[in-house]
């Protein structure tokens, strides 16, 4: 840590050109924390709600998500918000499935990430590279033939107030 700082130092007495400072501000946040879905230095929350499970995860640093189906790499500030039903067919008790069990086998419903910073994701769904602020929301995409209702009402930054209204199956 100490050899960033003296670099920091050199660089801003010697006038450096701002790509070197964006590589050193870069770097500082790289170093910051490292995580992996819930492990690592993040902040992974359950809340339990009347129809669904929501799950709200903030990182900083490095950040590495393979849940979803686009798995992504994101250096910065990572947030998201999932919701998932907590009734399903298939399943009995939904909310005392394992966060990667929970991912595995139900369909989430509503997806919303921030992201700050840069972020590759590559997948099925999507492949893209993001430097700069990105937010993206994903809905449960459906067939034609499938026939189900919901009805979702969120606030991404009040988690816990989320309601869900769900008639469907959630095995994937």
């Amino acid at each position: 840590m100490l050899t960033i700082l003296e670099m920091a130092r050199t660089l801003c007495h010697r006038r450096a050109p701002h790509s070197l400072r964006a590589i050193l501000i870069l770097m500082t946040v790289a170093t910051a924390g490292c995580s992996i879905n819930e492990y690592g230095l993040v902040e992974h929350e359950r809340y339990l709600g009347e129809g669904h499970v929501t799950l709200a995860v903030s990182a900083f640093g490095i950040h590495l998500d393979t849940r979803d189906v686009n798995p992504s790499l994101t250096m910065g500030r990572y947030q998201a918000v999932h919701v998932f039903p907590d009734r399903c067919a298939d399943l009995t008790d939904v909310a005392a499935l394992e966060t990667g069990a929970l991912f595995r086998r139900v369909h989430q419903q509503i997806s919303i990430s921030h992201v700050y910073g840069l972020q590759i994701m590559a997948g099925p769904g999507e492949s893209s590279l993001t430097l700069g602020m990105r937010e993206h929301a994903r809905l449960l995409s459906v067939d034609q033939s499938t026939t189900m209702r919901r009805s979702i009402i969120m606030n991404p930054s009040e988690p816990v107030g989320t309601k869900l209204d769900f008639d469907g199956r959630c095995l994937k």
